[in-house]
């Protein structure tokens, strides 16, 4: 009797498993495209300069991007803006924008000629100067990527801490050992002493 009743449970849940499957729907995990600043974790010292780069990664499929914008925001008194060195759009011939402000860097870039983006790059390399010792992120504060299908996009946002400290001036500072610094003194004194001590012993045996 109870193997008869295993047998008859087997094809029920079997039946339900397949009955659950087709009611729930069907998903594929997406390919959400970063907007990154690299490197994550940046170690200065103060009145030194920085560099970042700009990356977009993880394009959906065989997407081509046409557009994109982004702003990136930090501490005003503890870095800024120098300037920058590369610009992957400039190379490529697109048109592109940017303004620069005290605690922000907006940048817009848009294909010129055919010339769209497949894949993983670097667009930017921006240098930064120290001004204070602390700690400052590099936030993305808005971005959008524009694909040939789909339109704009929202990236997930990668950005950056820089940690900043006071360098010694004159060079490094080390612990030192007062004693052994002040022995050679010390034995050059003893020394001293002990002639002043023998001539003045030989002085006082002369007749």
């Amino acid at each position: 009797m109870l193997i008869m009743m295993r047998k008859a449970i087997l094809p029920i849940i079997l039946a339900a498993l397949i009955i659950l499957g087709l009611t729930q729907p069907v998903s594929a995990p997406e390919d959400d495209p970063d907007m990154v600043v690299e490197p994550a974790e940046i170690n200065v010292y103060v009145c030194s300069n920085f560099d970042v780069e700009i990356w977009i990664r993880n394009l959906p499929g065989q997407s081509i991007m046409y557009r994109f914008r982004f702003v990136l925001v930090w501490y005003p008194g503890l870095i800024e803006l120098v300037g920058i060195s590369e610009n992957r759009a400039e190379d490529l011939g697109w048109k592109f924008s940017d303004i620069r402000g005290d605690d922000y860097y907006i940048f817009e870039a848009e294909a010129a000629d055919g010339g769209w983006q497949e894949g993983d790059a670097a667009w930017l390399r921006i240098t930064f100067h120290c001004t204070g010792a602390g700690t400052s992120p590099l936030v993305f504060d808005t971005a959008t990527i524009y694909l040939e299908e789909g339109g704009g996009i929202t990236p997930d946002l990668l950005s950056a801490t820089v940690h900043q400290s006071s360098r010694p001036v004159g060079g490094i500072l080390t612990t030192a050992n007062k004693l052994a610094i002040l022995s050679p003194y010390l034995a050059l004194l003893g020394l001293v002493g002990a002639v002043t001590l023998a001539v003045a012993t030989v002085r006082r045996r002369k007749p």
